[in-house]
């Protein structure tokens, strides 16, 4: 994919990031405006900072064995919400991200994407499973044929991005496929695969938004009639930084460690180019 052009949203950069174990005191050092969080502390213990011969560094978030998002204990991975630098209505992440080489796939999982919330609502709103109007989110996620049938046994995982818009009439967020048909799209484990989300707003009481995603230089999803907000204070405003495995039921835990590396990752304003 050709590089993004741009001005940048963020100005973080996990390079500056000391080797080992994340603490809250370390991730805020990058990420101020997340300091309040009230979950900050537990959601770290299983972040590190790595060595990684091609990026230098990348983000190590670890999800333990018989833990999943919904078991109360916190440190299952990592919910966290970085505020972009400022608020826009069209913009494209990206990141590379690898699956350690033994990963379980268990039922499926989070990974980060875009978000936006209006002026003063807590940015964890569009991802608590109950309809808003004061805001929306976009992560990704793998699942399997164990959570979804039309995966297809012979496949490890299909991806999606996880879509809660206001007019969800759902307190699961839509499953919005990535390249759907029988073509799916599937990720390896222990190999970089490189990641692109393009989101614009649409107009508010019009669905015209804009919602793309590449996997390793290809197109694999293009909505252009997303419903994003009907309250134009609704913006791009944060990275939905979230991964761990769920779902809502024990069904999704891991029967081992499994880890996720992240590096390079950029967020810009507009298109990718």
């Amino acid at each position: 994919m050709s590089p993004l052009s741009g001005e940048p949203l963020i100005s973080s950069d996990i390079k500056a990031m000391p080797l080992g174990s994340v603490n809250k005191q370390v991730w805020t050092a990058e990420f101020p405006e997340t300091a309040s969080f009230e979950r900050e502390e537990e959601t770290l213990r299983d972040t590190s900072i790595v060595s990684d011969p091609r990026f230098g560094q990348a983000m190590r978030v670890t999800l333990p064995a018989g833990r999943w998002s919904g078991d109360g204990n916190g440190d299952h991975g990592l919910i966290n919400f970085p505020k972009l630098d400022r608020n826009v209505t069209e913009a494209t992440m990206d990141y590379y991200l690898r699956f350690d080489p033994n990963f379980d796939w268990s039922w499926g999982g989070k990974l980060p994407g875009l978000m936006g919330v209006a002026p003063g609502v807590n940015p964890i709103e569009p991802h608590k499973g109950s309809q808003t109007d004061q805001g929306w989110s976009a992560r990704r996620m793998w699942l399997t044929n164990a959570s979804y049938g039309s995966v297809k046994p012979s496949m490890a995982n299909n991806m999606v991005t996880y879509f809660y818009w206001p007019g969800r009439n759902s307190r699961i967020a839509e499953n919005v496929w990535w390249q759907d048909g029988p073509s799916r799209v599937e990720l390896e484990r222990g190999q970089w695969h490189h990641v692109r989300q393009h989101v614009r707003m649409n107009t508010p009481g019009q669905s015209d938004g804009v919602l793309r995603e590449w996997v390793d230089g290809e197109l694999v999803l293009e909505r252009t009639n997303a419903e994003f907000r009907v309250d134009p204070s609704v913006e791009v405003t944060n990275i939905s930084w979230n991964i761990f495995r769920g779902g809502n039921t024990a069904d999704w835990r891991g029967s081992r460690d499994s880890w996720v590396d992240f590096a390079d990752i950029k967020v810009v304003e507009g298109p990718p180019a």
